[in-house]
């Protein structure tokens, strides 16, 4: 099997702190490297955290059969196991956060996910109207929410589908000012809030669980790392709901 697995880190020292050895199929990716060729997003490591080494993968179209991301502290080991689970689902996730309770208040109902989600039913919405109820009936169930985050292996086509659906949504929060997320100037990441840039606020008065909050008053981006905690939110979710369910090119 062709795979290719990209373990981030930002400090040098951590090579030898955590014994990281590249191989055929282990790649290292060091987040503050300013000498990268191609498109980067190095320069906002803080803000996007492993998310960076996703993009690079993605829009330098470092091409493998399945690729897979993972973090200096936690090594993703391919075995049989992993590769049956490659074979029958095409994802392979290391972290599964099982959390008993609706994916909509995950961090509670006027906290990041709550906003994520909201701004989530807006980009949606205005991209892909048809999917709309089942996005909304998905973070709403009592299901479990599992957590792929950066630690997780999928067919290739299935990265670019998500990285392309991030890559959209990411600039969709930033009001869609910038066709790419490398134009994006640093000063802009540190913004403290953000409002819905959608035309279709009704929607959203119509879904609330929670009339008295007005979601465009809610912090989104309390503090830097906030944007790389929704990445790994989305991740969870696009994997789980769009490729498992086969309708992920919306």
């Amino acid at each position: 099997m062709n795979y290719k697995i990209y373990c981030t880190y930002h400090d040098e020292n951590l090579v030898n702190e955590y014994d990281l050895k590249e191989t055929d199929n282990f790649k290292l990716f060091y987040t503050k490297n300013s000498e990268l060729n191609g498109y980067s997003l190095n320069y906002v490591q803080l803000y996007l955290n492993e998310w960076v080494t996703q993009y690079y993968i993605w829009k330098n179209n470092i091409k493998s059969d399945y690729v897979g991301f993972c973090h200096y502290r936690r090594i993703i080991e391919v075995n049989e196991d992993v590769l049956n689970e490659l074979n029958k689902n095409g994802i392979y996730s290391k972290e599964k956060n099982i959390v008993p309770q609706p994916l909509y208040f995950h961090f509670g109902n006027t906290g990041l996910a709550y906003t994520i989600n909201v701004l989530l039913l807006s980009f949606i919405y205005n991209k892909y109207k048809n999917f709309i109820n089942i996005f909304y009936n998905y973070i709403n169930d009592d299901k479990v929410y599992f957590s792929y985050r950066e630690l997780y292996i999928c067919k290739w086509e299935y990265f670019c589908e998500m990285t392309s659906f991030i890559n959209d949504f990411i600039l969709f929060i930033f009001d869609n000012k910038y066709n790419n997320l490398y134009d994006i100037p640093i000063n802009e990441y540190d913004i403290k809030t953000t409002e819905l840039n959608n035309t279709n606020w009704e929607l959203f008065e119509f879904y609330h669980r929670n009339d008295n909050v007005d979601i465009r008053k809610l912090p989104f981006f309390g503090y830097p790392r906030n944007i790389a905690y929704a990445i790994e939110h989305i991740i969870g979710i696009y994997l789980n709901l769009f490729i498992k369910n086969n309708i992920s090119n919306l």
